[in-house]
């Protein structure tokens, strides 16, 4: 892509790993991350359940670490898990497949911890909307979301594949705080286009 990248006018990137390797070849980078696609989420009635833990991917596809799960101590948590794949017979994991985004947006809501152990994320669509719920996350040291969420509470990063490190996040994030009202500013739909919008005025200014 080095080609490339000199007749393009800028690069927009999810990420500071991506951001710091195009700006070895590009002088106008800018990092803008997604945003939420649940929109005006009521938290008001919803009981969280104190051992519920909440896994939204691919269970049978490595990249997003499902293993970690089988690390957890069998018993000690209700653990959920949304996506197309087989799960191993546990007495404490539920597997849901085929659910309405208001049926994943009620398991967001009654969890008390989202995991996200995946090998690696550009940004995190689950841990975005976990967040935007209000429940807590423990995430894969290279789950990239974390980039934008530096400042924000109600998260926590182990080391991906350290069983022991996993485990350890997990009891000492779930059913902690979120700080929502700064997540869903960062991430409203509305500035997150104007920052594009911005961005191509600017260049069609520019040339």
């Amino acid at each position: 892509t080095k080609p490339l990248l000199k007749k393009i006018d800028a690069v927009i990137t999810l990420n500071n790993e991506d951001s710091s390797f195009f700006k070895k070849y590009h002088n106008n980078v800018h990092m803008i991350p997604h945003w939420t696609r649940f929109k005006n989420i009521s938290l008001c009635g919803i009981i969280k359940n104190p051992k519920m833990i909440l896994f939204v991917g691919r269970i049978d596809e490595s990249n997003k670490g499902f293993e970690h799960i089988y690390q957890l101590e069998e018993g000690k948590y209700e653990i959920h898990c949304v996506g197309v794949g087989t799960v191993r017979k546990r007495s404490d994991i539920i597997h849901h497949t085929s659910v309405s985004d208001d049926e994943l947006l009620m398991l967001y809501q009654q969890s008390s911890l989202v995991v996200i152990p995946s090998r690696y994320e550009a940004f995190s669509y689950v841990a975005l909307e976990a967040l935007s719920c209000g429940t807590t996350i423990v995430v894969s040291d290279r789950v990239r979301i974390v980039d934008h969420i530096t400042a924000c509470k109600g998260y926590k990063i182990f080391e991906y594949k350290n069983y022991s490190d996993f485990r350890n996040k997990v009891a000492s994030t779930i059913g902690t705080q979120v700080d929502v009202n700064n997540i869903v500013k960062k991430f409203d739909e509305n500035i997150i286009k104007q920052k594009y919008k911005s961005l191509f005025i600017s260049l069609a200014a520019n040339n």
